[in-house]
């Protein structure tokens, strides 16, 4: 299938899809939901704040802000 989609013709487009510029009929609607399912993504899992702050570390560049934070911090006394 081509999908260079910005090169196609409205028509052609609506051709491809099986709609038209009305949008889907009803009983289309109901096919596709029982054979495509709903447009929906799966909820997505949280991470907790413990693993939020490990993975910090996973980052070259916290190191180097670490490194310039230490250096700092005998004038800031």
């Amino acid at each position: 299938m081509d999908y260079a989609w910005h090169t196609k013709k409205v028509n052609d487009i609506f051709g491809i899809l099986h709609s038209n510029e009305n949008g889907l009929s009803k009983e289309e609607v109901k096919a596709r939901l029982e054979k495509y399912g709903p447009n929906k993504l799966p909820d997505a899992k949280i991470d907790s704040l413990l693993i939020i702050f490990l993975r910090q570390f996973q980052s070259p560049l916290i190191y180097t802000q670490s490194r310039k934070v230490r250096h700092k911090i005998p004038y800031l006394l």
